[in-house]
């Protein structure tokens, strides 16, 4: 679970108090702690991203998605980026910096999923390597990330297909 780790620790710090306050004391197979996992569980993207492309609702159509992946992110841990990653059914576009078990796709990258809506949908994670700072940062720092997402952009709203270069 994506948020599992913060809410062990959260939960850790309220035991001794939640404990207190039940008259019990609470581990984390404790029913109240469930209770209050699944609280915030509703808040975990890895709940919700297989809603964007490849299960949305009948009412909502799927979407177009485009991840950037910096190696080396110590914002954002490798598991987190690799979950959320498989969880849109993402592959990765072009050149894999850091080890992903999904075959690459080919670029240039457009219409190349079939959302569960039947439309066509541009999908894919680009991973970047860094240059003197932290992973986290590629949309932002990288000449080539800045360059795809930008073109991702100006493609969807010029054609109404994004396109990732």
């Amino acid at each position: 679970m994506h948020f599992g780790w913060v809410l062990f620790l959260v939960a850790g710090v309220g035991w001794l108090a939640a404990g207190i306050a039940i008259g019990e004391p609470l581990s984390p197979e404790h029913p109240v702690m469930t209770i209050f996992q699944s609280f915030f569980e509703r808040s975990d993207p890895l709940d919700y991203n297989p809603l964007i492309v490849r299960r949305a609702p009948p009412t909502i159509g799927t979407k177009h998605v485009y991840m950037s992946w910096g190696k080396g992110d110590s914002y954002t841990p490798r598991s987190t980026l690799d979950a959320n990653a498989r969880s849109l059914g993402l592959a990765p576009a072009g050149n894999v910096v850091d080890a992903f078990d999904v075959t690459p796709i080919t670029r240039p990258v457009s219409a190349n999923v079939t959302g569960s809506d039947d439309v066509p949908r541009t999908a894919a994670v680009a991973q970047y390597q860094p240059n003197g700072y932290d992973g986290h940062f590629v949309a932002t720092k990288n000449d080539d990330a800045i360059a795809d997402w930008s073109a991702f952009l100006t493609s969807y709203f010029t054609t109404g297909q994004p396109t990732i270069p």
